[in-house]
């Protein structure tokens, strides 16, 4: 079986290359929007036939993957506009199976901490309140768990797919939250992101670009810290729109966000990515990879304009 967590939220094509070298006989995709790439998941089907497939997601749905054969699992079915993060999902489907996960909520709770789904997955983070009472005191954003969700977001963007691995793996090894806040080797490489994230942020005031409610900032670092970038901005300017670009070897890679929630994000990149590239997330939060950044750069402020007359 192939587990695949993409941070960018894009499934690119040397990822749909990647997988379909492995020739898996059985796929789960968490924490992506692939129902908005359908087509790399009926050329996968095509090219590996008998392989089972299962998508646990949170984001704006646009197809229902179980229609064609594929199991989809994503709250919004259920209600629309809700935002439970895959740690709240994995979560509650694991408990659902009949597992004792509850000596793993605090684990679960660094996931929706990291993802920010303190409203709607509230009760999961209640629940390890109540078990480690210590670890949630006050506002779970500024609280020991988020620092921990800032280390492991550290680890992989530093070392990528392998920092990834060996956080999880850390995490799996730590029966207790002081057995993993006191790992050396992620806490050095957290002090190194930290470093460039200052520096990124500390250029925002000369370089960005004011275009009416959008900001655009390109930043330029060996690291993949558009969305952290993007968030940290946001937080600041919860009323204007914050697009950060980033040049990738696919392009352009592009972290936008929006707090205040007055544009709804996953559908206005989705369509202004249409026939240029891929892109799509949350009402608050989304992310594109484009080619030509001129051209996506004209649409997404038609787009917005657009979206702010229609009201």
């Amino acid at each position: 079986m192939l587990l695949v967590h993409e941070p960018s939220l894009i499934m690119d094509k040397a990822l749909v290359r990647d997988i379909i070298e492995r020739s898996p006989d059985s796929i789960v995709f968490v924490d992506m929007p692939v129902d908005q790439e359908h087509e790399k998941l009926r050329e996968m089907k095509k090219k590996l036939p008998g392989v089972r497939m299962a998508v646990l997601d949170h984001h704006i749905i646009e197809r229902d993957l179980n229609k064609i054969g594929i199991l989809h699992i994503n709250p919004r079915f259920r209600k629309r506009g809700v935002y439970l993060p895959s740690a709240w999902l994995v979560y509650r489907i694991l408990e659902g199976l009949g597992l004792d996960v509850r000596s793993l909520v605090w684990i679960a709770a660094i996931g929706i901490i990291g993802d920010y789904g303190i409203t709607d997955a509230r009760d999961v983070l209640e629940e390890c309140r109540m078990e480690y009472p210590y670890l949630l005191r006050g506002n779970p954003m500024k609280s020991r768990l988020s620092e921990a969700a800032k280390t492991i977001s550290a680890a992989i963007t530093l070392k990528g797919l392998k920092g990834a691995g060996e956080a999880l793996r850390l995490l799996r090894e730590c029966k207790y939250y002081e057995d993993f806040a006191g790992i050396k080797k992620l806490r050095a490489w957290r002090v190194v992101v930290d470093e460039e994230i200052r520096e990124l942020v500390r250029g925002f005031e000369k370089h960005k670009e004011t275009k009416g409610a959008v900001i655009f900032y390109k930043i330029e670092t060996r690291l993949n810290l558009g969305s952290v970038i993007s968030n940290l901005i946001s937080e600041k300017r919860p009323g204007e729109v914050v697009v950060i670009r980033k040049k990738a070897r696919e392009g352009w890679k592009v972290s936008l966000r929006n707090q205040s929630g007055q544009y709804n994000l996953g559908e206005i990149v989705k369509r202004a990515v249409k026939g240029l590239g891929s892109g799509g997330g949350h009402e608050k939060a989304a992310a594109a990879v484009v080619p030509r950044w001129r051209e996506f750069r004209k649409r997404f402020l038609e787009e917005i304009e657009g979206y702010k007359s229609s009201g």
